[in-house]
């Protein structure tokens, strides 16, 4: 591999940890204050199921309601 095709794996990879930290973590703990596994925050990788996750998540009663 030389640096013509690395490079922009490299930098794939550094917007991908960057995008994670500025929104995966504050969402973990928000998930964490509510009642739920810090876990769900995986279903944001998924494309299209994250819309619909957070649509079911926003009026389903939450375990702290409870």
């Amino acid at each position: 591999m030389n640096l013509d095709t690395t490079a922009p794996i490299l930098i794939y990879a550094f917007a991908l940890i960057i995008n994670f930290v500025i929104f995966g973590v504050p969402v973990m703990q928000l998930l964490a204050r509510t009642g739920h596994s810090r876990f769900w925050i995986l279903i944001a990788l998924v494309p299209l199921v994250n819309i619909i996750f957070l649509w079911v998540w926003a009026f389903k009663r939450w375990p702290i309601d409870v």
